[in-house]
């Protein structure tokens, strides 16, 4: 189990690889995001390797930097062994008022050629 505790300008990060389920909430402002975020890539390769039965993976941003960016594209197309196998649901959640993120998920969608579902929410 990977625990991150959120922080001003950081997500909460939530990887249980007994279960396969990973929660990615909050901000990421951090400018040193491939710092951050390398623990979480790094146990996401390790769980490849034997992964749970059915794997998800939850993404609720209110923002991210640029920074932040090109590290949560890497973490998704870490899972990618996964998508091929059907293995994988990546649930991407984004409030219902917030066009700029709906954009980005989208983006996130068209360039990685990855299965993911973008929920609106309230």
């Amino acid at each position: 189990m990977l625990t991150i505790i959120e922080t001003e300008k950081t997500p909460s990060v939530r990887f249980n690889s007994k279960t396969g389920v990973l929660d990615i909430s909050g901000k990421s402002l951090t400018e040193n995001a491939f710092e951050f975020y390398k623990p979480l890539l790094e146990k996401i390769k390790e769980y490849i390797n034997a992964p749970s039965e059915q794997t998800t993976v939850n993404i609720t941003f209110e923002y991210f930097n640029t920074a932040s960016s090109k590290s949560m594209m890497d973490l998704i197309l870490a899972f990618e062994p996964l998508q091929k196998e059907n293995k994988l649901t990546i649930n991407w959640f984004c409030e219902s008022d917030n066009d700029d993120m709906f954009e980005v998920a989208e983006d996130f969608k068209d360039k990685t050629k990855m299965s993911i579902n973008i929920i609106p929410v309230d």
